[in-house]
């Protein structure tokens, strides 16, 4: 096979992206809100990076809801107006170019650029001025959690946090080879055009996962797979559910990669086997289960220390 040059960034949604819904049906919105709406309303087909896909973030919160308390779940109805977690798990995505325009640095949000050859960089390194998912995650926390903090922040900080939870349990959101995540690394399958390696992790062995199943379907199946996994997925810290997520990247992700050396980016699109797809299908059930596991566990936890919504 004659090699093929990197050229641009291959940017690849997939064919099983939705329909995006009426942001203007998710809660009647208030004045800080309205602006995040309309913005995002405005520029919701602008193209951008998602990870997972909007279809996996569905996932994980429709796996999350499955674990949540019907408490819990009234409780994220009453902030939200909506307690489908599927659909709020994809808000911050949907809503990304808006976002980014309204508030600094939040499309930093999503990901931790940390860089798999050198595991002890500094947080700083990869993590300026806090803007990265790591230090995100504990600030929407600190806001869901705060009695003080007007309706409207807990709504959005909600929104994010489903999100950028999902978010973390994709490798390349937490590793990165100096090529932004995989997004500058093309790749290329037998019979397929080429595409970012991130892109490649955000769908391909999803709609792998989904062929001959729905969404419903394939979070029963995850649940009925991993049951006996999710009592201790649920334990431990952010932090180390994100290095879990960083092993991932650098033994799977990265390390499987043909030819793969630290700190360089190949000049040709890497034909990949089908042996990489197979174990990378397998490395994302296991870390979409993660990931719904834990956005339930934290919600029932901050939920229950709160005990109720207080609105202002």
């Amino acid at each position: 096979m004659a090699q093929v040059r990197n050229g641009p960034v291959v940017h690849a949604p997939g064919p099983f992206a939705l329909v995006r819904r009426a942001l203007a049906l998710v809660l009647r919105p208030k004045p800080l809100f309205a602006a995040l709406l309309a913005a995002g309303a405005a520029l919701a087909g602008s193209p951008a990076a998602m990870a997972w896909g909007n279809q996996g973030h569905r996932i994980t919160g429709l796996f999350a809801d499955t674990l949540l308390t019907p408490r819990i779940r009234a409780q994220i109805l009453q902030l939200t107006g909506s307690s489908s977690l599927a659909d709020l798990a994809t808000w911050a995505e949907d809503n990304r170019p808006g976002l980014s325009q309204l508030i600094d640095n939040s499309a930093q949000w999503h990901y931790d650029n940390r860089p798999v050859c050198d595991a002890a960089a500094p947080v700083s390194s990869y993590c300026a001025g806090g803007n990265c998912a790591s230090a995100a995650l504990t600030r929407f926390e600190s806001t869901l959690a705060d009695p003080r903090a007007s309706h409207e922040q807990r709504s959005i900080a909600l929104r994010f946090l489903i999100h950028v939870l999902g978010d973390i349990h994709q490798p390349l959101h937490v590793g990165d080879n100096g090529d932004a995540g995989g997004n500058r690394r093309n790749v290329k399958l037998a019979g397929a055009p080429p595409r970012n390696l991130h892109s490649l992790w955000d769908i391909v062995p999803l709609l792998r996962m989904l062929e001959g199943s729905d969404e419903q379907g394939l979070v029963a199946g995850l649940r009925e797979y991993f049951a006996a996994d999710i009592v201790d997925w649920q334990r431990g810290s952010e932090a180390q559910w994100m290095n879990e997520s960083y092993v991932v990247a650098q033994q799977h992700a990265y390390g499987a990669l043909p030819g793969f050396q630290c700190n360089a980016t190949p000049a040709f699109v890497t034909p990949l086997a089908e042996g990489y797809v197979r174990e990378a299908q397998a490395q994302e059930a296991r870390q979409l289960a993660r990931a719904g596991a834990r956005i339930a566990a934290t919600l029932n936890r901050i939920f229950d220390s709160e005990g109720q919504i207080h609105e202002k």
